[in-house]
């Protein structure tokens, strides 16, 4: 009952392994628990399990119906690697946003892995703007993680505060 929170905690805390391990257990009852999926792909990044981690995303992206993307990603990573195929989808993410309603913190999420400074906080920006319902658990990762290259920058303290998060109070 409780092993999706107990994966998400130990997520939060850089307990990749412990995480990994009860996230395993939670997909195994639920194929598809909403919380162990969000946060698979980033345990296998954290755990330098980059195959894995694409798998993940490409599996994703195909069961919102976005068979393109998949397929690109796929092409990509296999071409470009991981980093590169990541940008590729922030940036194809960001067209389709042109059209259609993309929640910025998908995007977000592919530069981060990308590792992209400028066009991650750009799309958390627009999550803020837009009051993204997710945003905020991006204060929620004091560990490594995937929003840590950003933690110390300016626009990203700014973010936090615009929540009105204590991480970016005790940064002051």
């Amino acid at each position: 009952r409780y092993l999706g929170f107990r994966a998400v905690v130990h997520f939060h805390m850089g307990e990749y392994d412990a995480g990994l391990a009860a996230l395993d257990r939670v997909l195994r009852v639920v194929p598809n628990h909403p919380v162990a999926a969000t946060i698979l792909r980033d345990v296998y990044y954290e755990l330098g399990r980059y195959d894995e981690a694409m798998q993940n995303a490409i599996d994703k992206v195909a069961a919102l119906g976005m068979a393109e993307l998949a397929d690109s990603l796929r092409e990509d990573f296999a071409s470009r690697g991981y980093r590169e195929a990541m940008r590729a989808a922030g940036d194809r993410l960001g067209r389709m946003a042109q059209a259609r309603f993309v929640p910025p913190i998908r995007v977000a999420t592919f530069y981060a892995h990308a590792g992209d400074r400028d066009s991650t906080l750009t799309w958390l920006e627009r999550g803020l703007a837009g009051r993204e319902p997710n945003l905020p658990y991006i204060g929620a990762t004091p560990s490594p993680g995937i929003w840590e290259f950003v933690h110390e920058d300016p626009r990203f303290q700014a973010l936090l505060r615009g929540m009105h998060l204590p991480y970016a109070m005790a940064q002051q």
